[in-house]
């Protein structure tokens, strides 16, 4: 494939909210493949379909219009006002609104969110534009909804990998500590912090951002295996 064709097929990429059925057991599927092809450690079922599926805003990766689905994420939110115990808690047994270290973030009276389950099909990741891509949408979808904080847990590598792309968008990346997991690993507690003021278009006067639904409709790269 010459230069020109691949840089082509690198801006047919769309980072699109859905709530469609099918659209998310293509990427329940994907994630499943890529999680295991990366991690062998994980468990059987790691990846399948869960109740923070239907309980958070799903972001897919598309290519070329054709409705595939190369990648995906999602983003599960907790407001103060209706508590949600997010993944991270479950698998890390941690309660964040108990951690001494965390308590800058006056989680108490803040919303939060963590983006999980983030995985992109290795054959269309295009270096990082996937990956990266994802994290974007996720954190405008999350900035939009009045939220400056977003949790993840990864390991040693997606930790990396999320310090960067933080770095190149203007976000503070903490690494805070790692925590055990029931899936037998331990992984790195992380947050990107103050994001409202880099993804909310509002701040830069062009309106809110308004997600995209689409009805949508991939095998070892990862980025935030989350909880």
């Amino acid at each position: 494939m010459s230069a020109l064709a691949d840089m082509k097929n690198e801006a047919n990429f769309e980072f699109l909210e859905t709530t469609d059925p099918l659209a998310l057991s293509r990427y329940v599927e994907l994630r499943r493949r890529v999680f295991r092809g990366a991690y062998e450690w994980l468990p059987e079922d790691f990846g399948g379909l869960d109740e923070y599926d239907l309980a958070s805003r799903i972001v897919l990766a598309t290519h070329d219009g054709e409705g595939r689905v190369v990648g995906g994420g999602r983003l599960t939110i907790s407001f103060p006002s209706c508590s949600v115990k997010l993944p991270l808690e479950k698998s890390a047994d941690v309660s964040l609104l108990a951690c001494d270290y965390l308590q800058h973030l006056a989680l108490s009276v803040s919303p939060c969110a963590e983006i999980s389950r983030m995985a992109v099909d290795p054959s269309c990741a295009h270096g990082r534009k996937v990956s990266f891509g994802l994290g974007d949408r996720l954190c405008e979808v999350a900035a939009a909804g009045g939220i400056d904080t977003v949790f993840c847990i990864c390991p040693d590598g997606a930790a990396r990998l999320n310090e960067w792309n933080a770095k190149r968008r203007g976000v503070t990346f903490r690494k805070y500590r790692r925590v055990a997991t029931d899936f037998g690993h331990e992984m790195w507690l992380c947050a990107f912090e103050g994001i409202r003021q880099v993804y909310w278009p509002a701040s830069k006067g062009e309106g809110p951002y308004i997600p995209q639904y689409s009805p949508l409709g991939g095998a070892a790269t990862s980025v935030l295996p989350g909880a």
